[in-house]
């Protein structure tokens, strides 16, 4: 609420906009409920003795090799993918999340910890304060077990629409919330060397149990406000496992985030921020997005008010998908990579690859996920 605020005065100024249907203005008065902390009327209780069972973690159970972060950018039509989702009985967010479990599953089917993943939700209305702009979220624990590996995908969606029902319960969160509050207040309570020690903690805690995260944040509704937004920013906690971001084309400009979130893990506690490597994001999109024709885009950082670049070692790359010009070699490589028949690409170490995967009976075997 408070961001829509902010933004519906800046474009008034700006470009004039008059519309604030759903905004709340300066004129408005400001409600109790709205700054209400919903845990400041929460007990306290004795958290001793409680811990969270860890989870499976890709690195140290699954053997993976800590390197720098991968982004992988899948173009998915909305209407296909949320008429996918709803006939298997589920959101974007919970098919994005059981098919994560899917592909983990598949990659390492003898661990010997469980498949946890986290969905995050807004939880305001549980506690009773739907209207507070204190920061109020709960998550969703779904632990991917033998029973439900053998269920067929539409079954496995309901069965987490199943889990989020009674995980959402209102005294389910009322109690979760109440652990946090009594933990906030001893925190209060500590030196300001403990609370950074307490907090340290309370973070490798966390990142312990779950094997992944999802987020999901639906598309803005401030439709008078909408034609100026060019970011659209989403906070996850950084928590060390592995992310996946479904993103409208209209707001090209989320890799942002995604660079900022990269720094988290390339940057080793403690370190200086000097040490950040160079780091390079890469977007191949299926259309230009861009607009303007060109095969590639390359996005660094400026000072507006001189024009000299800032060169703080992060780069953006977004491929125009849609240039396929057989005369260059972008437009060649783009061809091959919506190509569907190796008989017909440029490269031939993509058409043996695919041919591998396609024809020969070993590759055919290979989980998706490892290709």
């Amino acid at each position: 609420m408070l961001l829509s605020t902010l933004l519906y005065y800046y474009c008034s100024l700006r470009y004039g906009v008059t519309n604030h249907t759903g905004i709340r203005t300066l004129e408005d008065p400001v409600k109790p409920e709205e700054y209400l902390d919903p845990p400041d009327n929460l007990p306290q209780v004795d958290l001793s003795g409680s811990q969270p069972e860890a989870a499976f973690k890709l690195l140290s159970d699954g053997g993976l090799t800590p390197c720098e972060p991968l982004v992988y950018d899948i173009a998915i039509n909305e209407e296909s993918l949320l008429q996918y989702a709803f006939s298997n009985d589920a959101s974007p967010g919970s098919l994005v999340l059981i098919l994560f479990c899917r592909a983990i599953d598949r990659l390492y089917p003898g661990r010997n910890r469980p498949l946890t993943a986290t969905y995050i939700y807004n939880a305001r209305p549980m506690p009773g304060a739907p209207e507070t702009h204190h920061n109020c979220s709960g998550s969703i624990n779904f632990t991917y077990t033998d029973q439900i590996r053998a269920m067929p995908l539409e079954r496995q969606c309901t069965v987490h629409r199943g889990t989020t029902f009674l995980q959402s319960d209102t005294e389910r969160v009322q109690g979760s919330m109440t652990g946090l509050a009594s933990l906030s207040r001893m925190l209060k309570a500590q030196t300001a060397e403990k609370q950074k020690q307490a907090f340290g903690q309370i973070l490798l805690s966390g990142r312990q149990t779950a094997t992944t995260l999802v987020s999901y944040t639906s598309q803005w509704k401030r439709a008078s406000l909408a034609p100026y937004i060019e970011e659209f920013w989403t906070h996850v906690p950084f928590a060390g496992w592995l992310f996946l971001f479904l993103v409208n084309e209209k707001f090209i400009r989320f890799c942002c985030f995604r660079s900022g979130f990269l720094d988290a893990h390339l940057l080793q506690p403690g370190g200086d921020f000097s040490d950040l490597p160079e780091t390079f994001v890469i977007f191949i999109t299926e259309n230009d997005v861009i607009g303007d024709g060109l095969p590639l885009y390359t996005i660094d950082r400026q000072i507006t008010n001189t024009g000299k670049a800032f060169d703080d070692g992060e780069h953006i790359i977004y491929v125009n998908g849609a240039d396929k010009d057989a005369s260059t070699e972008s437009g060649k490589l783009m061809h091959d990579f919506f190509c569907t028949d190796p008989d017909d690409m440029h490269y031939r170490e993509l058409a043996d690859k695919v041919r591998y995967f396609k024809e020969d009976e070993k590759g055919c075997c290979v989980p998706v996920a490892r290709v």
